[in-house]
């Protein structure tokens, strides 16, 4: 089973900062892919080791901010593409002990 441990929260601003908010597009993945991601948010790997096939980036607020992480998983041939969201939620949900069972 592939385990993952990916968490993001909503950022913490209200609609209007949200409007006036800087945007930088930032290469993740050695340049391999692209997403803007506010300006002020910091690259968490300057501060630690990050794996491989995580990017995480930090908001850089008072109170520590949100986080978000962006997470290449692996393929599994065993589920349907339509059904793979659904199934890495739940692998997530497991792993984190977030389910009715768990």
């Amino acid at each position: 089973t592939n385990r993952s441990s990916t968490m993001a929260s909503t950022p913490t601003t209200t609609e209007e900062d949200a409007e006036t908010m800087k945007w930088r597009n930032r290469p993740l993945f050695g340049g391999a892919i692209t997403c803007d991601i506010p300006a002020s948010w910091r690259d968490v790997s300057d501060i630690r080791q990050v794996p491989d096939h995580q990017e995480c980036w930090q908001e850089t607020t008072a109170d520590g901010g949100s986080l978000l992480v962006i997470e290449i998983l692996e393929r599994q041939s065993s589920v349907q593409d339509a059904q793979a969201a659904a199934y890495f939620f739940q692998d997530l949900a497991e792993s984190n002990g977030a389910t009715k069972d768990g």
